[in-house]
């Protein structure tokens, strides 16, 4: 049996962080989107009405101490395709891009079950699984609910570039036409005739080296269109506690180059379990003739790629993102589903103007590589 505990941002009891904490370490998909240390500090910036619910899931087996199985934060939809609708979604901010609910292997379709037992209480008809993982066993065993219940869905998905250590050993820039590979090298060698130029893969960075980074990043063309980290004095504060906070749990790290010891690019990724995952990118537009972003990718690549426990590691960028789809030999299918909870006004929903929807998008999308049926 599984009990489901409802619980706000600002109701957050230690023992339930403990087991928030515990249950990141033992889910079947890794997400860093949604371990404590990095959805707390962007829980600060949203108001009470505006912050996600927390669900979290419980099972009680007799004879066993209850434990935590499975984790899904939410907000409230209200509108679906333009029309009103009471629904729910998996939450996110501008700095989630993946949302694979946290769940203990084995307990996947209980965890299923509970959930749309709670749904329908609720009153609620719809509910939209944003950037989830299509191949997952969790979305497994949402599927095959989805088809024993005979819910209405609907779905979208579209493939973003990642990188595959185990198919790439060494990272030989085989995807990329030897002009290219040419063209890399020559601004390599350019740069070097100018100057020192370091490059350093694989650390956990201090909060020196977030200032610098943040710097950079101020000077890009994140600057210019005021979405740096530093435009926004309550975003810099609130992405420097994540970063700390990331850093005390061990998923923080980092790559930079340095040209005469400053640094000109800089990322920062998550690693947990066996996988990773990217998050922040910036070069200094002063240098950009030599195409520091392309190098620190070149470089992160080749440090990665003969890691033998690593399995992969997700870009998290746009598809469109042409720099990255060059460099990332990889894809990763990344899926958003929406499913009815047996409630009449939501069946309709999903019956007729879903449909019509991705009909009008698959007609019209200019990049049909990346949506899918």
């Amino acid at each position: 049996m599984i009990r489901v505990k409802q619980i706000a941002v600002d109701a957050l009891e230690i023992k339930t962080l403990s087991d928030w904490r515990s249950l990141a370490a033992k889910s079947c998909s890794a997400n860093p989107f949604y371990e404590s240390w990095f959805m707390l500090p962007a829980m600060r910036r949203y108001k009470k009405a505006d912050g996600p619910q927390m669900l979290f899931f419980y099972s009680n087996i007799p004879g066993l101490p209850e434990q935590p199985v499975a984790f899904i934060p939410l907000r409230r939809v209200r509108r679906f395709k333009g029309l009103p609708v009471r629904g729910v979604e998996l939450w996110r901010d501008q700095h989630t891009y993946y949302c694979e609910p946290l769940c203990r292997a084995g307990f996947e379709q209980r965890v299923v079950e509970a959930f749309y037992g709670w749904l329908k209480t609720r009153g609620l008809s719809l509910m939209r699984w944003h950037n989830i993982n299509p191949e997952g066993s969790f979305s497994f065993e949402l599927v095959k609910y989805s088809r024993r219940m005979k819910l209405k869905s609907y779905n979208e998905s579209f493939k973003r570039a990642a990188f595959l250590p185990a198919a790439h050993r060494g990272y030989p820039l085989d995807t990329l036409s030897a002009k290219r590979r040419r063209n890399i090298q020559s601004r390599r060698r350019q740069l070097e005739e100018l100057g020192g130029l370091t490059v350093v893969t694989n650390i956990v960075p201090d909060r020196n080296w977030f200032n610098q980074f943040v710097a950079v990043e101020k000077r890009s063309w994140k600057g210019e269109a005021g979405t740096a980290i530093l435009c926004d004095p309550v975003e810099y504060k609130i992405l420097a506690n994540t970063i700390s906070e990331a850093k005390t749990s061990g998923a923080l790290r980092s790559a930079a180059i340095y040209f005469d010891g400053r640094m000109i690019a800089g990322c920062l990724y998550f690693r947990v379990a066996k996988s990773c995952f990217y998050f922040k990118t910036a070069y200094d537009p002063r240098f950009k003739k030599y195409a520091p972003g392309i190098m620190l990718d070149i470089e992160l690549l080749k440090s990665v790629s003969n890691d033998r426990e690593l399995q992969f590691i997700d870009s998290c960028a746009s598809p469109a993102d042409a720099r990255v789809n060059e460099l990332w030999p990889d894809r990763r299918r990344i899926e958003t589903l929406v499913t009815e909870s047996k409630q009449l006004y939501g069946s309709l929903l999903l019956d007729t103007i879903a449909p019509v929807h991705k009909r009008i998008k698959n007609r019209f999308y200019r990049n049909p590589e990346y949506w899918r049926e």
